[in-house]
Formats: structure tokens, C-alpha cells, sequence
């Protein structure tokens, strides 16, 4: 997982995210991603297991 990576959350079908930062919390892989949902930016942690990377459309 790296930063600039398109990524979504490997059980439910959400929104495509940006990897913002990768870090350790407590010895467990965490990206911070962003994304939008129309004009509003959010962004969450999320842990790198729980994520795969997809195609940008």
C-alpha cells in the first residue's frame, strides 16, 4: 500500500479513496484515505487488511 494508491474497502461496495499516509498504530498497517462525496472531502483510517486496491475510472 502506498500513498497515491486508488483503493476501496474489500467487503461492501463504498466509495473509491485516495491513500493519503501510511502508518503503524499499535503494530497494525493503517492508510489514511480521502475521498469525495460530491463537493465534500472526508477522510478516515482505515487498516491496509481491510482495503484493496483498485482501477481509477
Amino acid at each position: 500500500m502506498n500513498v497515491g494508491n486508488v483503493v476501496q474497502v474489500k467487503a461492501k461496495d463504498g466509495p473509491k479513496m485516495t491513500v493519503n499516509k501510511v502508518f503503524d498504530v499499535n503494530g497494525v498497517s493503517t492508510a489514511e484515505c480521502v475521498w469525495f462525496e460530491g463537493c465534500d472531502l472526508h477522510k478516515d483510517t482505515i487498516t491496509v487488511a481491510a482495503l484493496e486496491a483498485v482501477n481509477p475510472e
